[in-house]
């Protein structure tokens, strides 16, 4: 059972596990297997930290993350965050957070900018940080996404998650395909969000950049 968190815990998972399919046999013959995506996780997240979630390719961090998310249904453990319930309050929850995915997939036919405007209509950025985000990341926003490389759009995501300055930020892989300047100043702008009491979960198969961060 999930014991009520205190005031400073933001994300609290207990005994988290998701599987994948069902065991289905005939006879002998086995037409398909389970395979379990995440077993019996266990971890709390404080306000304003930097919570560092490693673990090597397939490991089930992108399975996790998208348990939290209610992307995925668990078939064990609970997981509240701002002490609602993930699944029941998954609409409020994702008010409040700001999410980069592994395999981010953008509107191939829109620039950075008509995506950023585009989402501004459903949640409303924090402009002075938006101008900011922009000095920032180097990308040039005028061209269109399917003209981009990995690492810009990478940056456009980041942008995107970060411009609202939420109050939680989950990043999965966040610096995949940043060139090391973008990714020095994007771990230097992560330190300053946490001394300003946003909470980041950083997943990621880098121990370096979690060790430093």
């Amino acid at each position: 059972m999930l014991s009520k968190p205190s005031q400073d815990i933001v994300l609290n998972v207990a005994n988290l596990t998701k599987k994948y399919g069902r065991d289905i046999s005939i006879g002998n013959w086995k037409l398909s297997k389970q395979v379990v995506g995440a077993e019996k996780i266990s971890f709390s997240v404080k306000k304003g930290e930097i919570f560092g979630f490693l673990g090597p390719n397939g490991a089930g961090k992108t399975t996790t993350i998208r348990s939290i998310l209610d992307f995925l249904h668990i078939q064990e453990g609970e997981i509240t965050v701002f002490d609602f319930d993930h699944h029941k309050d998954a609409k409020e929850i994702r008010k409040r957070i700001g999410y980069v995915p592994g395999d981010m997939a953008l509107y191939e036919d829109f620039s950075g900018i008509e995506l950023i405007n585009y989402f501004n209509k459903f949640r409303q950025h924090n402009e002075d940080f938006l101008k900011e985000l922009k000095t920032i990341f180097t990308v040039n926003l005028k061209t269109k996404v399917k003209t981009l490389s990995k690492g810009n759009r990478q940056q456009i995501g980041l942008i995107l998650a970060l411009a609202p300055k939420p109050e939680l930020l989950i990043f999965d892989e966040p610096s995949a395909g940043l060139d090391p300047l973008i990714t020095a100043q994007f771990h230097r702008l992560l330190k300053r969000l946490k001394n300003e009491g946003i909470t980041i979960f950083l997943s990621s198969h880098d121990l370096s950049e979690v060790k430093y961060l």
